[in-house]
């Protein structure tokens, strides 16, 4: 039954219902703005989390040193060679002569008169770089049509053929070229003694020596430092990387050339800015959130949550101890300060240039290990040499005995300098190695065994090295962790909260509506009775005229 509107009563029942409604909504109002703010801070902590892995993707790269490390080279006379150079580049001066370029082989046959001359029917048999293809041309192949069917050949192993126009007189206009696509002496073209395209039975002649060669196939040849004297290096390529490592020459012609290797800390230093400025956006934005703003007195969406104000604390650590597996008798910094990465009173990362700049200059290899350690150690004892590490090795510094028998055969035990129990190692032959799930596990040492001692026990200090930028990258990974990190711990417990607001708004909506069609009913029916009752109304008054009406009749 549809609720009326007050036809009757002159009362807007609509209004009624609305504003009994409304209050009855209250407590709706209440968990659509508690499920508001929850909504806020979960946004609040995906912006936190969206900074924190543009922290992680940058130290990705800045843990591993070998990833840092940069180098330039450049050449005294680039018309004779250009050059460049990777991580991997020695810094240093070289001189480099080039007697010869690598060329590839091409040949040019002694023409026809026309691309649409005839060459006739036969074979054309060509060998290149130790394969050998077989064209043949029918009663109507042209001379530009035998040019196509050698490039379009599925088998071709890279020959290139196309047509030259130049009148060498006796109607010899349009000429036959075969470019080799490779360079270097391996990869000549050499015409088949099997071709039947040889000036016989109508055909045009195709032998190898209607063919000049005008370039030959060739290896370059270069000198490098005067080595080796008498002799030359050769290679089938003008571009040479396997020489000097980590440096590639582009040959350009025959000449001579001062290659110069230097370090490139610019990129060291824009990785290192980088880090700043992203660390800086990080605590700002932490700041804003968990803070309170003394001028506005409005605190932030995460006011008072410890954890998310804490999150950065394991970051933070990096730039206020030592790193782990360095010391100062062994290397050249331990700590970022020195660096120049230090703490404002505020927790701003600050990079002073000058530090850094002198840090460089003063051990370049010292600084990217800092950065970035990885599978890096030393041992202070040569009986026990260090050989690698992993990136499933705790860092830090370890004891390590190994006791050898009259025979050599050896036992070998390690504890980390904190601990109080030894640990067996894995011993093979004169390898020994962590085992699995213990701290020292992927570390791998060489025990050097004195024969001449008989049975004795070497005893070593190990320190296993670890950058600044892989103890941030481990923490980053322990707060991005998608099945245990605080960001996913937080975001479940928020969208734990949002869930039990749904439901609860959920059930109070629908006692809303229910509520709701009770109070349309209810007024529905009283008008439904009003209504009767005026019906009612009406039939009595008729009733009552017509009584009065015939009691007049009587009269």
């Amino acid at each position: 039954m549809a609720a009326l509107t007050g036809i009757l009563t002159g009362i807007d029942t609509s209004v009624l219902i609305t504003d009994e409604m409304t209050a009855y909504k209250a407590p709706i109002t209440r968990l659509t703005t508690e499920k508001s703010a929850w909504q806020s801070k979960s946004k609040a902590v995906d912006d936190i989390s969206s900074r924190i892995t543009s922290l992680d993707t940058l130290l990705e790269t800045m843990r591993d040193s070998s990833k840092l490390q940069a180098s330039t080279a450049i050449s005294s006379k680039t018309d004779v060679l250009t050059t460049r150079a990777t991580s991997a580049a020695s810094v240093g001066s070289h001189t480099v002569e080039v007697n010869r370029l690598a060329t590839a082989e091409r040949k040019v046959h002694s023409g026809a008169a026309a691309s649409d001359s005839l060459v006739g029917e036969g074979a054309f048999v060509y060998t290149y770089n130790g394969t050998t293809r077989t064209v043949y041309t029918s009663a109507t192949t042209t001379l530009s049509g035998l040019s196509d069917l050698i490039n379009n050949d599925s088998g071709n192993a890279g020959v290139s053929a196309s047509l030259l126009q130049y009148d060498a007189g006796n109607g010899q206009v349009y000429h036959l070229v075969l470019s080799g696509k490779n360079s270097g002496s391996s990869y000549g073209v050499t015409i088949d003694d099997a071709t039947t395209l040889n000036g016989s039975n109508g055909t045009m002649d195709f032998s190898q020596s209607t063919f000049t060669t005008t370039q030959t196939a060739q290896d370059a040849q270069i000198r490098v430092d005067g080595y080796p004297d008498g002799n030359w290096i050769t290679r089938d390529s003008n571009s040479i990387s396997d020489v000097i490592a980590g440096v590639t020459f582009t040959l350009q012609s025959v000449g001579s050339a001062t290659v110069t290797v230097s370090q490139n800390t610019d990129s060291l230093k824009t990785n290192m800015s980088n880090l700043v400025a992203i660390y800086n956006g990080i605590i700002t934005q932490v700041g804003t959130y968990t803070g309170y703003n003394a001028e506005t007195k409005v605190g932030g969406l995460l006011q008072g949550d410890s954890i998310i104000n804490m999150l950065v604390d394991p970051i933070r650590s990096a730039f206020t101890t030592n790193a782990k597996g360095f010391t100062s008798e062994n290397d050249s910094f331990t700590m970022a300060a020195q660096v120049g990465l230090t703490l404002d009173k505020d927790g701003k990362l600050l990079l002073d240039e000058t530090v850094f700049s002198e840090a460089v200059s003063k051990d370049y290899s010292g600084v990217l290990r800092l950065m970035g350690a990885i599978g890096k150690g030393n041992s202070d004892n040569a009986q026990v040499q260090f050989n690698s590490a992993d990136a499933k090795t705790t860092a830090g510094q370890y004891n390590v005995k190994i006791t050898y028998d009259a025979a050599g055969t050896a036992q070998a035990w390690i504890k980390q300098t904190s601990d109080t129990e030894w640990r067996e190692m894995n011993v093979t032959g004169s390898t020994i190695t962590g085992k699995v799930d213990n701290a020292e596990q992927g570390l791998s040492l060489t025990g050097v065994w004195d024969s001449g001692r008989g049975a004795y026990t070497a005893y070593a200090t190990i320190n296993v090295q670890q950058g600044l930028a892989g103890k941030m990258y481990e923490a980053t990974q322990a707060i991005l962790d998608p099945t245990t990190g605080t960001i996913k711990t937080r975001k479940d417990q928020y969208d734990s909260a949002i869930a039990a607001i749904d439901r609860n708004i959920e059930t109070k909506q629908r006692m809303a509506d229910n509520k709701e069609a009770a109070l349309k009913a209810k007024y529905a029916r009283m008008e439904a009775l009003l209504s009767e009752l005026e019906s009612l109304k009406g039939t009595i008054s008729a009733m009552t005229t017509s009584l009065d009406s015939n009691s007049n009749d009587d009269d």
